[in-house]
């Protein structure tokens, strides 16, 4: 099993320019890399290709706030 709890992709334009958008919780992103190289999942093998034929380059945001860990909204007062 990859681990991945949510995965979403956003389609954005800026500037005129378009971007796909992507984000990935998981407890641990390179098990999830590591489960889909040896995943036999035809989904998987779709996403992967799918990236090898789009996807010219990626960054990586910095985490600010994650409001799913905030259990009491007391707690932020």
């Amino acid at each position: 099993m990859e681990g991945v709890t949510i995965e979403s992709f956003f389609f954005v334009t800026i500037e005129s320019k378009d971007y796909l958008v992507g984000y990935m919780r998981a407890k641990s992103i390179a098990h999830v890399q590591e489960a889909v190289k040896q995943s036999l999942s035809q989904v998987d093998a779709y996403y992967q290709q799918f990236k090898n034929d789009t996807w010219v380059g990626g960054i990586t945001a910095e985490l600010m706030i994650d409001l799913s860990r905030v259990h009491d909204e007391s707690s932020m007062a």
